[in-house]
């Protein structure tokens, strides 16, 4: 019996250690592919750099097949409107929805509810897209103030849609990460719901909050498919919502296949600038997750 249980529990050391190797090496490629991703962005974008200087960033228009103008500005301000405008119109909703379904729901339609939300954020983006395409377009376009339907304000619409379900499952598990004698002890003193709110719920789990918004921002910025789909693609300035815009990502999605030269290294350098970004605001989400800290690997 005991020579047994020593073979067996070889065994399971044996499958341990492989499975430790297994984890390691999965890390170790896909560290490295990150790194190779970053070379060739690095190596292809500089390439922008070498017929002129740093003024195509600076640049107002964008031209590239006729008149090789590759102005950056016209997309980075789309970009930040459509960002920006879609995460501030969601963020305010999902945190109220967060709230109210915190205080009156139990656990366990807590649970569903966050299942539910989590199945429609993996909902793929195109079928927003789509939607946002053959319902929202037709009905701005009826209501005479936007005649193609095609704008910034349709993008931020339907972004904001898209992102509703993501933002109020990750409020929802921030609310839920409190400690529940905080609500208890506040109970217990008195205080309102509106009280626990204010002073005990959001300032005891707005590092969770924020990063719940950088994530948005994050999964906003490199959007493509739905804004190129509803925003309508021209590369200029937006003085309103009705105007049609283009962003970096939609850029990337609309030429790269077509583009040759300088053009090609110019693409590649707003590749570069949105992994850049991207890499920025989630390593500021593991640290906000993370209490302010970086947590300990244990090899």
């Amino acid at each position: 019996m005991m020579i047994g249980n020593v073979g067996r529990d070889r065994r399971l050391s044996r499958l341990d250690v492989l499975f430790r190797l297994l984890v390691k090496g999965a890390t170790f490629a896909a560290a490295g592919m990150l790194a190779v991703m970053l070379l060739a962005f690095l190596f292809e974008g500089i390439q922008a750099f070498l017929p002129g200087s740093f003024s195509f960033l600076l640049g107002r228009e964008w031209r590239p097949e006729f008149l090789a103008l590759f102005g950056l500005l016209p997309l980075l301000h789309a970009s930040l409107l459509v960002t920006l405008g879609a995460v501030l119109a969601a963020a305010p909703a999902a945190v109220l929805a967060a709230v109210w379904s915190s205080f009156t729901l139990s656990r366990t339609a807590l649970l569903r509810l966050r299942r539910m939300a989590d199945f429609t954020a993996a909902i793929p983006t195109v079928v927003y897209g789509f939607i946002g395409l053959t319902a929202l377009v037709p009905l701005l376009r009826s209501g005479g103030r936007v005649p193609s339907g095609n704008s910034l304000g349709a993008a931020i619409l339907v972004l904001a849609v898209m992102l509703f379900p993501r933002m109020f499952s990750s409020f929802l598990r921030a609310f839920g990460k409190l400690p529940l004698g905080l609500l208890q002890a506040g109970t217990a003193a008195g205080a309102s719901r509106f009280q626990l709110l204010r002073f005990v719920l959001l300032p005891a789990s707005t590092r969770l909050l924020l990063a719940g918004v950088l994530d948005a921002i994050m999964r906003a910025a490199g959007e493509a498919v739905v804004v190129v789909m509803v925003a309508g693609n021209s590369p200029r300035f937006a003085s309103s919502l009705a105007d049609s815009v283009r962003t970096l990502s939609g850029t990337l999605l609309l030429e790269t296949a077509s583009a040759q030269g300088q053009h090609f290294s110019v693409l590649f350098t707003i590749g570069l600038l949105l992994l850049v970004t991207v890499i920025l605001l989630q390593t500021l989400v593991y640290w906000l997750k993370n209490g302010g800290r970086y947590a300990k690997v244990v090899a």
